[in-house]
């Protein structure tokens, strides 16, 4: 998993045409990364999934504490 990649629907993927975009500092203009520009099908996907999991029944029956780590957990490791 690189930079350019998202999460969507459990997993990270680039977007659907591939393509990037940079991010620049705005101090100094410096590159900062490289990352996926999402399409319209790209947000389709990810609205699709986003419902999927709301109507899960397992997702709605989670604690909210529980519920609440699991982007940050994503997160952290992509960072990482």
């Amino acid at each position: 998993m690189g930079d350019e990649t998202m999460w969507i629907g459990g997993e990270w993927v680039a977007s659907a045409d591939g393509a990037t975009s940079e991010v620049l500092n705005p101090a100094t203009g410096e590159l900062m990364a490289t990352v996926p520009r999402a399409t319209v099908e790209d947000v389709n996907r990810s609205v699709s999934a986003s419902r999927a999991a709301f109507n899960n029944s397992d997702w709605k029956n989670m604690d909210p504490a529980q519920r609440g780590t699991n982007p940050q957990q994503n997160g952290r490791s992509h960072l990482c």
